[in-house]
């Protein structure tokens, strides 16, 4: 008899294999089983590795565009509006903070694709 089980997924091989050599119901049951419980596992990693190298890939993005902007404010004699602009996102200025020290007021600068710079550094 011709078979084509060895071009076919896992569970039509099965399947083939219960009829082809008569393969007891409860034994092919117990099969399917697992190997459908496989597969649900398999696909879910596969999910979500495919979303970690999405992640990883808009990451290494934000990288390149980062450095390309960083690249042209080492290169610059005078800030200037517009490169600030390039490369900061956004200023939050806390209020300030009296301390025995002295008053303290903590300035946070959100830079364009990479975030808060001191925030990553302190966890």
């Amino acid at each position: 008899m011709f078979s084509l089980s060895g071009k076919l997924r896992p569970g039509q091989r099965l399947y083939d294999e219960k009829f082809e050599r008569g393969m007891e119901e409860e034994t092919f049951q117990s099969m399917l089983t697992r190997y459908e419980s496989e597969k649900t596992v398999l696909e879910q990693d596969r999910s979500e590795l495919k979303a970690e190298a999405l992640q990883t890939r808009d990451t290494e993005k934000n990288i390149h565009q980062w450095m390309g902007a960083v690249e042209q404010a080492v290169s610059v004699d005078k800030l200037s509006r517009g490169l600030l602009a390039t490369v900061i996102d956004r200023i939050v200025v806390h209020e300030r903070e009296k301390t025995d020290e002295g008053i303290r007021q903590r300035v946070d600068i959100y830079y364009k694709f990479v975030g808060n710079i001191s925030a990553m550094e302190q966890s």
